[in-house]
């Protein structure tokens, strides 16, 4: 669903193609249940655990549109970061939410394909080249990674603190 929601971000910020755009979303909802329900029962089956409920097409739906939120605060998050570096106007940002889309699902799929190594930064300086000078657009994208990496981290520490537990837990002989 990730990679799905990152293309559909694209196609409908970053692709002049709305109509064929629409009736992609419409039939990814409509088909993506039954592809998920399937995996899903197969995969239990082979686990040894109890059936989930089958996702219905609201179900996805609702995913997309928490999903799609994601994507829009990244790229806003993008603009903030190359606009203080260099400046850009506002009305860019619908192109660099649909570039952070399309970089997120880029870098998933070469994450199962390749290692995926970098290819999010690759994508993005490519894609942020469209509106900036590239070597600009290259620090870009590393800014933004390192941003995102140490946000990362500073959430699995704060969750960590969050829910470490209250009493000490000691072994027992």
């Amino acid at each position: 669903m990730f990679i799905s929601s990152g293309l559909i971000i694209y196609a409908l910020l970053g692709w002049q193609q709305i109509p064929i755009a629409t009736l992609a979303i419409i039939a990814t909802v409509f088909l993506y249940p039954t592809i998920l329900n399937r995996v899903v029962r197969l995969a239990q089956g082979r686990l040894g655990q109890a059936q989930l409920p089958p996702m219905r097409p609201v179900d996805v739906l609702l995913l997309y549109v928490a999903l799609g939120f994601a994507w829009i605060a990244g790229g806003c998050l993008l603009w903030l970061v190359a606009d203080a570096i260099h400046p850009l106007e506002a009305d860019v940002i619908p192109f660099l939410i649909a570039d952070w889309g399309l970089a997120g699902a880029v870098s998933i799929v070469a994450g199962f394909l390749i290692g995926g190594l970098g290819i999010r930064e690759v994508t993005l300086s490519a894609m942020l080249g469209q509106v900036m000078p590239l070597p600009v657009a290259v620090v870009v994208a590393l800014v933004f990674r390192l941003i995102l990496t140490v946000s990362e981290a500073l959430w699995a520490l704060t969750l960590s603190a969050l829910t470490r537990p209250k009493v000490r837990i000691t072994q027992k002989d």
